[in-house]
């Protein structure tokens, strides 16, 4: 082999024995090399552009306990306007704000599944809400996101200061909207891109929140789950208003109103008063009687505050709607109205309504409240639905008779809501009407 052949051949075996040791050191230093950044380490990764950008307040980790796994928890805000917060997320300085902010609590666990569900609660609840059905989904894996606006007269938020510009009720839809797409931008720059980002409403959480969002074409979410109020709060207030004047029962059902209910003070700050503040004055002053509000005799402007508080029946995304029947907060009739509308705009396909016949509101004063497991198991045919296209079958509503309920859809009452009502209040049997007879 002349000299030219041996450097050649040479130097390709000195390069395959290069490639060999390099190669063992790419796998040695893969093998002593960190494993792949945690939730933890992503955490304490967050740059103050990125707490600038998304609101963020305050970050911290928390370790896991007896029932909880570890997760990280950011607290941040929408429009803070200088809102400041204690440890626990709640809100100190609301006094000295001019505007309300949109609050939100993200916690995403160590064992992070990959799913993001936003969720908004009822009453009076805020983001620091951590019920035991949030908690059984944090547990499974799924990261947690509870966002809150309150409304004027809510507790921190003087009626008189906080009703008056630049609040609108358009608020609520605008920025419940902008801070569900913020959280989910949040957790993509930080953590990973959602698989799927589910919205999550009960009661109030329905009424002025993510029901405002669901016909929303470019919405943040995926799918939608809603327990316990739906149709707007005009609806709501309109059939308290004909239910007072008239023989004070539920309708539908004939249930007896509950006594807070006819209190003329609540018609006044949790509805009127929302969107009519000059009206809600008149009651105060004596001029005039709530029972006899009507809104299309109102001037335009304050019309419009009303249909800003709409819901739409065009939805967009996967929806399941779940009311119990024994509710006397939120009336089942708008939860047949609702889903009425989204028939009339030919989007039942994206509807699955639940109906109980042995349930009341979540979390209301009633008894028995809608069960946790149900909500978790909402969200789990949810998830299925909106992952694999697969059919939201009977849900678990245990502990309660019958304790798999299925959908409307399934019942065979697609189209007709009111149909179903019938079919379950008066046919279906349940233990808690004694003898399995409604009031009705």
């Amino acid at each position: 082999m002349d000299r030219k052949g041996m450097l050649r051949n040479g130097v390709l075996f000195g390069g395959v024995i290069a490639l060999v040791f390099l190669a063992s050191g790419v796998l040695s230093a893969q093998e002593a090399g960190p494993a792949a950044s945690t939730v933890q380490d992503k955490l304490e990764s967050v740059t103050d552009e990125q707490r600038a950008g998304f609101g963020i307040v305050t970050t911290r980790w928390v370790n896991a306990t007896s029932t909880l796994p570890a997760y990280a928890f950011i607290l941040g805000c929408h429009d803070c306007a200088g809102a400041e917060y204690d440890t626990a997320g709640n809100l100190v300085n609301a006094s000295d704000l001019n505007k309300i902010p949109t609050s939100y609590i993200l916690r995403v666990p160590e064992n992070w599944n990959g799913k993001l569900v936003i969720h908004i609660p009822g009453g009076v609840f805020n983001q620091t809400a951590f019920q035991p059905y949030l908690q059984t989904l944090l547990k499974e894996g799924y990261a947690l996101a509870v966002m809150d606006h309150p409304a004027p007269g809510d507790p921190s938020f003087p009626y008189d200061h906080f009703v008056n510009p630049p609040y609108s009720t358009r608020d609520f839809a605008n920025n419940y909207f902008s801070t569900g797409q913020s959280i989910k931008d949040l957790v993509s720059d930080v953590f990973g891109v959602p698989q799927g980002t589910y919205g999550f409403g009960n009661s109030r959480g329905v009424l002025r929140g993510l029901g405002l969002l669901a016909d929303k074409k470019s919405s943040p979410f995926d799918g939608y789950l809603f327990a316990s109020g739906v149709d707007g709060t005009q609806a709501n207030m309109e059939a308290y208003i004909k239910s007072l004047k008239g023989d004070k029962k539920v309708p539908l059902t004939c249930l007896p109103i509950r006594s807070s209910l006819t209190n003329n003070d609540r018609l006044i700050s949790a509805f009127i008063g929302l969107a009519d503040p000059e009206f809600r004055d008149l009651v105060l002053s004596g001029q005039a009687s709530p029972l006899d509000y009507n809104v299309s005799e109102r001037p335009f402007q304050v019309q419009k505050s009303w249909a800003e508080l709409e819901l739409g029946g065009d939805i967009q995304k996967k929806t399941i709607i779940l009311q119990g029947l024994r509710d006397r907060n939120s009336w089942p009739e708008g939860s047949l109205g609702y889903p009425d509308k989204i028939v009339q705009a030919g989007k039942s396909d994206n509807m699955r309504l639940y109906l109980f016949k042995d349930i009341a509101h979540v979390g209301g004063v009633d008894t028995p409240n809608m069960p946790a497991a149900l909500l978790v198991d909402g969200i789990h045919k949810l998830d299925a639905w909106v992952q694999e296209d697969e059919e939201p079958g009977a849900l678990n509503e245990s502990p309660f008779m019958p304790s798999l309920q299925q959908s409307c859809h399934a019942l065979g009452f697609q189209d007709d809501p009111y149909g179903c009502f019938d079919h379950v209040f008066f046919n279906m049997t349940g233990g808690y009407y004694p003898d399995s007879q409604p009031p009705c």
